[in-house]
């Protein structure tokens, strides 16, 4: 099936470029209508340790109240 996967060299954050995780997509469909919401960068936090594997998401994102 091919050679392994060295984890170690995926270490670190990666920026994503495009994502179809749901815990992501869902932002953009809450009523914040108060809100003027903008998804900004989207990373993924891989860290890779003997064994195992730990992965971690950051969103950036700016919430500026419109007036009513």
């Amino acid at each position: 099936m091919g050679l392994p996967i060295d984890l170690v060299k995926l270490d670190g954050t990666w920026r994503l470029q495009y994502t179809s995780a749901p815990d992501v997509l869902i932002l953009s469909k809450l009523p914040l209508d108060f809100l003027s919401f903008r998804l900004g960068k989207y990373f993924k936090n891989l860290s890779a340790e003997i064994n195992q594997m730990g992965v971690s998401s950051v969103m950036s994102f700016d919430a500026v109240f419109q007036p009513c």
